[in-house]
């Protein structure tokens, strides 16, 4: 039986009822009485009071607001029957009784709809990453929409364009006027991609059944590699809609049990991690997979080199040596970070993706990828704001990539220095010696956006792609690394150029009668990275 007053999840149609509390939070925090999956919400984000007759909205965290009918509120406020609430990307409307719409409110307790999908509104076009967007896009997984669902995930990400403020008027059953979000109308997309996304799902689905065939690796992946696809794929099913319960999630899930504690190799470690970070959203961990992804996570700041970057390995730590880095961390003093070495931009974006993440496995990861960032700060070439693949390059070689890295670093950066979040220590952080040119970074990236197969200015290395020939490790990798940029940032729209009606035309022309994608990599990765 519904009961009321009640907050309505907009998104999902869940109604959470109040339940007589006088005052009743909501945030990520375990312990809020509606703890809320969305990583844009702060942890105790605000709560309902109940004085003298009347319910009041009070914000708890002035560097992440709490909206009140699409404005900002600073202080308690009286909130009444259908006025809207917005906590990060989550909207509600509190109710003080059925809406009288004819619609029913479903209990939280009860099964969602098949298309219910959150999606935050959509931002200005400007090179400056919302800090509600960051949390939101990368902490999905560490690694967001890696995936096939890449298709559906751009699309119901960029669906709504209206903003909090706007809404419609309708009567309610009493003959009152409610103030009601205006739903925005279904991005016709959607239905365009989603029979690929679910012959991809098919064909990699048949991929688990025959692992046989995955050894047949890159020589120095070898033996690991095949772990970082089984996380690839478990995070893609799951993004894809597969269930926490899925059997081939399950058995992906006991794979990487397995192999996880012996994992050196930065991508096959940050990959299990995606996994794990994913599927902590929709499913409590075992207090072992809890360990198993601190592990992970703190394996990787082990192995952050001096620059601030990584190589292809990470040191696998004893649990002493583990502790006595988290407590370093918790301190705000990590360790000055391992000897230099040859290293690689790609490790260190899957890297910096998977700790973000890792956040949720409580590692304190703000010092390291502060110096993660402050690398691509002083490191950005001044001619056109690229940043080199590794340190041994002379050439053009994955630059594009690799500045695309660099501006999720910068990404990171702002969030970290912004958000209260990752301030409770009240240490200052330095400011670089000099600032990276995000807007330089761009324009670089988005050179290669609209591309065709012999346009000048291509890759001309061996690890050009064979559809457009971007400056990337394969063109379908360059395609996901512009979806994050473009999610992560808010930008339908890079450099004037509308990247996801240009990228999605072009993977459902490349995709292959299986339901694979193949360019560079082996087909599991680019049906992945698709």
């Amino acid at each position: 039986m519904l009961s009321y007053p009640a907050l309505l999840d907009l998104a999902t149609q869940e109604l959470h009822s109040l339940g007589g509390s006088e005052s009743f939070l909501v945030g990520r925090d375990e312990t809020a009485h509606l703890c809320l999956l969305d990583p844009t919400c702060s942890r105790r984000h605000f709560r309902i009071a109940r004085r003298d007759g009347r319910h009041y909205v009070e914000p708890l965290n002035s560097r992440n607001p709490t909206y009140l009918n699409g404005r900002p509120v600073a202080k308690p406020e009286p909130v009444e029957h259908g006025a809207s609430l917005q906590a990060g990307q989550t909207r509600f409307q509190f109710l003080l009784r059925a809406a009288g719409d004819g619609t029913t409110p479903r209990a939280a307790n009860a099964a969602p709809p098949a298309a219910a999908v959150q999606a935050p509104s959509r931002v200005a076009s400007a090179p400056s990453p919302p800090r509600g967007r960051l949390g939101a896009i990368l902490l999905v997984a560490g690694f967001g929409g890696i995936v096939v669902a890449g298709l559906v995930t751009a699309v119901v990400l960029f669906r709504q364009d209206g903003s909090p403020a706007q809404q419609t008027q309708e009567g309610d059953a009493n003959g009152q006027i409610e103030m009601r979000p205006r739903p925005a109308p279904p991005d016709p997309r959607i239905e365009i991609v989603r029979p690929a996304v679910e012959k991809g799902v098919r064909f990699l689905r048949a991929t688990l059944k025959k692992k046989a065939g995955w050894n047949v690796v890159p020589h120095w992946q070898a033996g690991e590699v095949r772990y970082g696809m089984d996380g690839l794929i478990g995070l893609t099913l799951l993004e894809c809609g597969c269930g926490p319960e899925d059997p081939d999630v399950l058995a992906i899930a006991e794979e990487l049990r397995k192999a996880g504690p012996a994992l050196r190799k930065t991508y096959a470690i940050s990959a299990t991690l995606f996994f794990f970070n994913r599927w902590s959203e929709v499913r409590r961990l075992s207090n072992a997979d809890e360990t198993l992804a601190r592990s992970l996570g703190l394996r990787l700041c082990a192995g952050q080199i001096g620059l601030g970057i990584w190589r292809y390995d990470c040191p696998v730590l004893s649990t002493e040596q583990e502790q006595e880095l988290l407590a370093k961390l918790k301190a705000g003093a990590p360790p000055p970070g391992a000897p230099g070495g040859s290293y690689s931009i790609s490790n260190s974006q899957f890297a910096m993706l998977a700790l973000w993440g890792a956040r949720k496995h409580g590692i304190p990861v703000r010092e390291i990828l502060l110096r993660a960032a402050a690398h691509f700060h002083r490191s950005q070439s001044p001619q056109d704001g690229h940043w080199k693949y590794d340190d041994t390059q002379n050439t053009t070689v994955l630059w594009t990539t690799a500045t695309a890295a660099g501006l999720m670093a910068l990404a990171m950066d702002k969030a970290l220095r912004e958000d209260r979040e990752f301030n409770l220590l009240g240490k200052a952080v330095k400011e670089p010696a000099k600032r990276a040119d995000v807007a330089r970074a761009f324009a670089f990236v988005a050179r290669s956006i609209g591309r065709k197969k012999g346009d000048p200015g291509g890759g001309k290395h061996g690890y050009a792609g064979t559809i457009f020939q971007a400056d990337a490790w394969g063109d379908i990798y360059y395609l996901w690394t512009i979806e994050r940029l473009g999610m992560i940032y808010g930008l339908p729209v890079i450099e004037g150029k509308d990247w996801y009606d240009w990228g999605y035309r072009i993977l459902l022309e490349q995709q292959k009668p299986d339901g694979s994608w193949q360019d560079k990599h082996q087909p599991e990765v680019d049906t992945c990275f698709a």
